[in-house]
């Protein structure tokens, strides 16, 4: 299974930006990238929180997209943390995993809540 820890993604474009300013805006496949991989730089990664059923796991990977891919029509690219967990890992029953990551000045702070049924 895999979980978005903390993650920037970054379109191509934006529905509401102003159609007489878009066309100057760079949404080129290197730009798009570039500013996903300085959105994650400024994590602090020793603040990266994950725990399973309360118990803290040190199993976070940044991951950046090395390229462009679709979503919904929209071209974007992605950077962030990410937490591949084998299902046959978890025991049968419910099963809990928390994330929590931050910006390193604290002003973003980000923190998720997945409620896992194995059967």
């Amino acid at each position: 299974m895999l979980f978005s820890v903390l993650n920037w993604l970054r379109p191509e474009s934006f529905d509401n930006i102003n159609p007489l300013i878009s066309n100057q805006l760079d949404f080129s496949r290197s730009n798009l990238m570039s500013i996903a991989v300085r959105r994650m730089d400024v994590i602090n990664s020793a603040l990266i929180n994950i725990k399973i059923d309360d118990k803290p796991v040190n199993a976070a990977q940044r991951v950046a997209s090395d390229g462009l891919f679709d979503l919904h029509g929209v071209k974007c690219a992605s950077d962030g943390y990410w937490m591949f967990i084998r299902p046959d890992s978890f025991e049968n029953g419910e099963h809990r995993v928390s994330t929590y990551g931050t910006c390193n000045s604290g002003v973003t702070q980000i923190s998720m809540d997945y409620t896992l049924e194995i059967v």
